[in-house]
C-alpha cells in the first residue's frame, strides 16, 4: 500500500521558484526573491494562501523570465 497522501495544490508549479533562480542570473525585480529565506513550511503555507491574482501574476512573470532567457 502506497504511504503517501494525494494532495490537491494549485500552487505546486510556483515552488521551484520559490527554492531559488535555475537559470543564473537573477533580474533585480524577480517577484520570488523575498521567498529565498523562508524555510520550506513558510513557502507551502504562503502558496497554499495565495489568492488566485497572485498566482497568476508570479506564474505570468516566471514564464516571461524563462523565455526572455532562452530566446
Amino acid at each position: 500500500m502506497n504511504s503517501l497522501k494525494k494532495v490537491d495544490f494549485s500552487g505546486a508549479d510556483l515552488f521551484v521558484p520559490m527554492l531559488e533562480c535555475l537559470h543564473g542570473q537573477v533580474i533585480a525585480n524577480c517577484p520570488f526573491k523575498k521567498y529565498w529565506n523562508l524555510s520550506i513550511q513558510e513557502r507551502l503555507k504562503l502558496l497554499k494562501n495565495m489568492d488566485d491574482i497572485e498566482r497568476d501574476y508570479l506564474k505570468r512573470f516566471h514564464q516571461d523570465c524563462v523565455l526572455n532567457k532562452y530566446h
